[in-house]
């Protein structure tokens, strides 16, 4: 991975008063070795009109096929219209036999301040990279999401997001991985200035992280008065399982959790990842 111009982090903290709004991406396109990326498709909203836009590629989206060595790519661009300042944070979700693995599911989530290029053979950020989170299997993201800030978001370009899907495993022919399947989704909440709307949100209770490393960004706590952290719940999430020629697709859909009074937008994405059993070249 080539980066340039890579930023010092920094913590935003801004007023939100933007419209609640709601969205979902439905992963169901087969990502093959060799495929070519098409370009980034909008989101639908999934809710009240909102501000915070989505957009996929692939979408939708399916990862097949998983072998040792080989990473599968999955970009997400928010956008956050019709505002001056805005801030934006990341959850993660992970669960199912793949994950749980000890050399199983590994996701490393990447942002960029401009479009990636390369993608899928050798991605590059040509300005602003910055590792998020790098999720292991040892990572248990089943139930509770750490909370990352994606610090000092334009609201006219966005940012870029590059999950890097792959396994932990290095022996091809590791048996044990067969047929195991999971899925992983992602969480994205907005908060942005509304003149029109002047307003302090309430403030939650701190969310938990995962330890802060040399690469990583921090985990964001929440000041009286900062950036309410109100991603989605994965209690509530809905999950539909497809078959396409064997492959495991999932639809996932949720709303924000936020209190009374937050003015937040969220969405979440989320992909089904299927190992095919019984192949001998994986």
């Amino acid at each position: 991975m080539t980066a340039g111009n890579r930023r010092t982090p920094r913590y935003a903290v801004v007023r939100a008063a933007a419209s609640a709004a709601v969205g979902s991406l439905v992963c169901g396109v087969v990502l093959l070795s060799g495929s070519a990326h098409a370009a980034l498709q909008v989101v639908p909203e999934n809710g009240a009109p909102g501000r915070l836009v989505l957009s996929s590629d692939p979408y939708p989206a399916q990862l097949e096929a998983l072998s040792p060595g080989v990473i599968r790519y999955w970009e997400v661009t928010a956008t956050i219209e019709g505002s001056s300042d805005a801030s934006l944070v990341l959850e993660i979700w992970k669960d199912g036999d793949l994950v749980e693995h000890p050399e199983g599911l590994v996701a490393t989530v990447e942002r960029c301040d401009v479009a990636w290029t390369g993608v899928p053979d050798s991605p590059r950020c040509p300005a602003g990279w910055e590792v998020v989170t790098d999720a292991r299997p040892s990572d248990d993201y089943s139930t509770v999401s750490p909370v990352f800030d994606l610090h000092g978001v334009d609201p006219v370009d966005g940012t870029h997001l590059l999950v890097g899907i792959g396994l932990e495993s290095t022996d091809a022919r590791d048996e044990s991985l067969m047929g195991l399947s999971g899925d992983i989704g992602l969480g994205l909440t907005a908060a942005a200035e509304d003149p029109s709307t002047p307003g302090q949100p309430s403030t939650p209770g701190r969310p938990i992280g995962i330890p802060l490393t040399n690469d990583l960004t921090r985990p964001t706590d929440t000041p009286a008065g900062g950036l309410p952290v109100t991603g989605a719940d994965p209690i509530g999430l809905l999950l539909a399982a497809l078959g396409a020629l064997g492959l495991g697709v999932t639809a996932l859909a949720t709303r924000g959790r936020g209190a009374t009074g937050d003015r937040t937008a969220g969405s979440t994405v989320a992909a089904r990842l299927t190992l095919p059993s019984g192949r001998d070249d994986v």
